[in-house]
C-alpha cells in the first residue's frame, strides 16, 4: 500500500469516528479531562484519584515533569527551561494594556506585529523570520487561520487564558514544519472538575470599539466542562494627509471587522489513571471594508472538534491519543473576489516514559501524527478578458503529511538540563527529511536564595513545505489588476538553520540580565517574484487589418486585443535569507509596588538572489527597544502600566504584502509609540481598566500607517 492510500485509508477511518465523537461531546459538553493532554498542551497534567471526590486532587510529583505556570522573577524574561520559553502570566495580561493577544506580545523582544493587506490584522514575525514561520496555538491544537498560510493573532481571544507561552527557535521537532521560527501558544484555564467558575468581561472604547467576552464553567464527581466565548467589534480609521510612501491598511475609515467566537472544553476522570478530553469551536468573522460601491467584503467561518484520552500506564508510564478535525471557509472580495475552503484531520499519538539512573534523571518520549489537507478555491469571478488569458480559477488538491519523532530530556540535579531529539517527516509531495534538535541549559553558578548565573544554548534544522496554495494558486489580479499572483507546482521546500546561545543572570534579588544572541539561515525561501510573465487588463478588441494582413503580417488577419501590462508575480525560491542579532534585557522589582523591564534588540538581514535588487528584509529597522514601567498603589492597590517602543528606520516596500519583493529602496523614519493602562482591583474580584494606545500619536511605523491614538475602557469581575 502507498503512502497516500495509506494516509486516506487511516484518516477517513479517523474522520467518520473523530466526528461522531466531537458531535456528541459538542452537544453534551461531555465531560473529560482536565489534564492539559500534552497532545493539546505542552504542560503535564498530574494523576487523580477518582474515590476521593469531595477535594480536589493532590497532585502527584512523580507525574508533573515541567510546569512553568506563575513562576516568575522580575521581568517576563526566559524561564529555567532547556527550550528557550517566555511566559505572560494571568497577571501581566491583566496589567498590560492590551485586550486581545496581539497586544500581548507586540512589545516583546525580536517580535514584530504587522498589519497586511492579505487581511492580517496582527501577523506575528519573530526574528525577522517571515510570518508562515511562527505557528500560533491554543492548548497546542491550530485553532484559527487559514493551513499553511500566515495566522493573525488577532482572531486569538484572551477569554479564559490561563497564560501565553512564546517558543523562539525552530520547534518542528514537537509541533511540526509549521513551526519553524517559533511557538506562540495559548493556554486556557483547566476545566473545573469539583467546582463552578464564572468571570466576564467587557469594554468599549474610540474606533467603535466593543468587546464583551466571559467563560462559564462546573463540574463534580471528576467530571466537567467549560465555555468560552468573545464578542469583538472594531472600526477602521483615517490616513493622514501626509501619508506618501507609506501603505494604508485598511482602506477607509468607515470599515469594520465584527466576531463572535465560542470555545469548550470537557473531561471526564472515569478512574484514577483515565482522563479524557474534548474541544471544539466555532467563529464567525465578518469584514465590511466601508466601500459601498465597490462591495468590499470578506467573511470567514471556522468549526474545530477534536477527542484524545491520557493513559498513565504507571507511575513512569504516560500514553495520550487525539483526534482532531479543523475547518475554515472564506469569502472575499477585498482585492479580487474568490472562495476558499480547507481542512484538516490529524491522529496524535505519544507515549512518554521516566528513567532514573540515580546520577541523571531522564524522560524518553515516542511520538506520531499524521495529518490530511485539503484546499478547496474558487477564483472564476473574473472579467471575460482575464479569464480567457487564464483559464480555469478553481482549485481541489489535497496533501498528507507525517511524522515520527524520539524526544529525550536529562536532568543533572538542578546544574543541567538537555531537550534532545529528532523527527523523521514525511510528506506525500516531498521526500522524507530528519528534523534534529537540542537544546541545553547549565546553571553553573548559584548563590544566595535565588541567585545564579544560567547559561543556554540550542540548535534545530526545520523544512517548511510550500502551502497548497503556494502550490496551485491561479494566476489571479490584485488591487483591480495592479499586478497577477500564482502559485508554482515546482516550488522545492524551505530549510530553516537556527542557533542561540545566551547568558542569564540574577545578580541581586529582584534584579534579572539577560543576553542572547541568534542566527537563522533559510535556504530556498519562498517568495513572489517577477518572472517576466504579464498579462493583458481594460482589453480593447481591434478588428483585422486587411491591409497588413495582404503585406505578410498575418496576426493581423484575425481580431487583435490591445490593452494595459500587468506583471505577473509567481512563486519562487529565493536562494538564501539570514538573520542575526541580539537580544538583550533587563529586569528590575527593588520594590515590591515597582517592576521595570527594558530591552534591545539588534538585527541585521540579508538576501541573497539575482532577481532582488535589495540585500535586505523590508520592515525589520536595525535596532528596537522596549521599555514597561508597572506601579501599584500601596493602599488603594491602583496599577499603572506604562510601556514604549521605539524602532529605527527600516527599508520600506509598497504593496502591502511584507514581501522583499515590493522594496521601494527608501527607509522609513525613526517610530516611538506609548501605550498606558490604569486598573483599579475591586475586593479580589472585579477590576476596572482603561487603556490609552498610541499616547504619542505616531502615525507611520516601518513601511505602514497604523492607528492614531485611541482609548478602550472595560471591567472584568470573577464570580466564583
Amino acid at each position: 500500500m502507498g503512502f497516500e492510500a495509506l494516509f486516506r485509508q487511516l484518516f477517513e477511518t479517523s474522520l467518520h469516528r473523530s466526528i461522531a465523537c466531537g458531535a456528541l461531546a459538542a452537544a453534551l459538553l461531555a465531560p473529560v479531562a482536565s489534564s492539559p493532554s500534552a497532545a493539546w498542551a505542552e504542560d503535564e497534567s498530574p494523576e487523580i484519584d477518582a474515590s476521593e471526590t469531595s477535594e480536589p486532587p493532590v497532585p502527584d510529583p512523580s507525574i508533573e515533569v515541567m510546569r512553568i505556570e506563575g513562576e516568575r522573577t522580575s521581568s517576563p524574561g526566559l524561564e529555567p527551561v532547556a527550550v528557550e520559553t517566555e511566559v505572560i502570566s494571568r497577571e501581566e495580561i491583566d496589567t498590560l494594556p492590551a485586550v486581545d493577544a496581539a497586544g500581548l506580545v507586540r512589545n516583546l523582544p525580536g517580535i514584530r506585529v504587522q498589519n497586511r493587506i492579505q487581511g492580517e490584522v496582527a501577523a506575528v514575525s519573530i526574528e525577522g523570520l517571515p510570518p508562515t514561520y511562527t505557528a500560533i496555538l491554543v492548548d497546542g491544537q491550530r485553532y484559527a487561520g487559514e493551513i499553511g498560510g500566515v495566522n493573525d493573532l488577532r482572531d486569538f481571544p484572551l477569554a479564559n487564558v490561563d497564560r501565553v507561552e512564546i517558543l523562539r527557535g525552530p520547534q518542528g521537532l514537537r509541533y511540526g514544519p509549521e513551526a519553524a521560527g517559533g511557538v506562540v501558544n495559548l493556554i486556557s484555564k483547566p476545566v473545573p472538575l469539583y467546582e463552578p467558575t464564572l468571570n466576564v468581561e467587557f469594554g468599549g472604547g474610540a474606533d467603535k470599539a466593543e468587546q464583551a467576552k466571559g467563560a462559564l464553567g462546573g463540574g463534580a464527581d471528576g467530571r466537567g466542562a467549560v465555555l468560552a466565548i468573545d464578542y469583538d467589534k472594531l472600526g477602521g480609521y483615517d490616513a493622514p494627509s501626509d501619508r506618501e510612501g507609506y501603505v494604508f491598511v485598511p482602506p477607509d475609515e468607515d470599515s469594520l471587522r465584527e466576531s463572535i467566537d465560542l470555545y469548550g472544553r470537557s473531561s471526564w476522570i472515569p478512574f484514577g489513571a483515565l482522563t479524557l478530553d474534548a474541544r471544539f469551536g466555532w467563529r464567525k468573522r465578518d469584514e465590511d471594508f466601508g466601500s459601498d460601491e465597490n462591495n468590499l467584503l470578506r467573511k470567514n467561518e471556522r468549526w474545530f472538534g477534536g477527542v484524545g484520552t491520557d493513559w498513565q500506564l504507571s507511575p513512569d508510564t504516560f500514553a495520550t491519543l487525539a483526534v482532531n478535525y479543523y475547518r475554515s471557509s472564506t469569502e472575499s472580495t477585498v482585492g479580487r473576489e474568490f472562495e476558499l475552503v480547507d481542512d484538516e484531520i490529524k491522529l496524535e499519538l505519544r507515549g512518554e516514559h521516566d528513567v532514573d539512573l540515580g546520577i541523571t534523571t531522564n524522560t524518553l518520549t515516542v511520538g506520531a501524527d499524521l495529518r490530511r489537507h485539503t484546499l478547496e478555491l474558487d477564483e472564476s469571478e473574473l472579467e471575460a478578458e482575464i479569464a480567457a488569458q487564464v483559464g480555469t480559477r478553481k482549485v481541489d488538491e489535497n496533501d498528507e503529511l507525517g511524522g515520527f519523532y524520539f524526544i529525550g530530556e536529562t536532568w543533572l540535579g538542578e546544574r543541567f538540563q538537555a531537550e534532545y531529539g529528532v523527527r523523521a517527516q514525511l510528506h506525500s509531495r516531498y521526500s522524507a527529511k530528519l528534523i534534529p534538535q537540542v537544546a541545553l541549559l547549565a546553571t553553573p553558578l548559584q548563590w544566595g536564595g535565588q541567585e545564579e548565573l544560567r547559561l543556554r544554548f540550542s540548535w534545530g534544522r526545520n523544512y517548511r513545505y510550500p502551502s497548497l496554495r503556494d502550490l496551485f494558486q491561479p494566476e489571479t489580479p490584485q488591487n483591480g489588476g495592479g499586478y497577477f499572483l500564482a502559485g508554482n507546482e515546482d516550488l522545492r521546500r524551505e530549510t530553516t538553520d537556527a542557533f542561540r546561545v545566551g547568558i542569564e543572570v540574577d545578580p541581586y534579588p529582584g534584579v534579572t540580565l539577560s543576553v542572547v544572541g541568534f542566527h537563522n539561515d533559510i535556504d530556498e525561501h519562498i517568495r513572489s517574484a517577477y518572472q517576466g510573465e504579464t498579462l493583458l487588463i481594460d482589453v480593447v478588441p481591434i478588428p483585422p487589418n486587411d491591409f497588413l494582413c495582404n503585406l505578410g503580417q498575418l496576426e493581423w488577419c484575425d481580431e487583435q486585443l490591445s490593452g494595459t501590462p500587468s506583471n505577473v508575480l509567481r512563486k519562487d525560491n529565493l536562494d538564501k535569507v539570514r538573520t542575526r542579532g541580539i537580544e538583550a534585557r533587563v529586569g528590575l522589582s527593588l520594590h515590591e509596588n515597582i517592576d521595570f523591564d527594558l530591552s534591545y534588540t539588534r538585527m541585521q538581514t540579508k538576501v541573497r538572489d539575482s532577481n532582488v535588487l535589495f540585500e535586505e528584509l523590508p520592515n525589520e529597522p536595525d535596532h528596537v527597544v522596549n521599555t514597561r514601567l508597572t506601579l501599584t498603589a500601596p493602599i488603594t492597590e491602583t496599577v499603572f502600566t506604562a510601556r514604549t517602543q521605539w524602532r529605527s528606520s527600516a527599508l520600506k516596500e509598497g504593496s502591502g504584502t511584507g514581501l522583499v519583493s515590493f522594496s521601494t529602496g527608501e527607509r522609513s523614519d525613526p517610530s516611538v509609540n506609548l501605550d498606558l493602562r490604569i486598573m483599579q482591583p475591586i475586593l479580589d474580584r472585579f477590576a476596572f481598566f482603561a487603556d490609552v494606545y498610541n499616547v504619542t500619536n505616531n502615525r507611520f511605523v516601518d513601511s505602514y500607517i497604523v492607528r492614531g491614538r485611541t482609548f478602550f475602557v472595560g471591567a472584568r469581575g470573577e464570580f466564583f
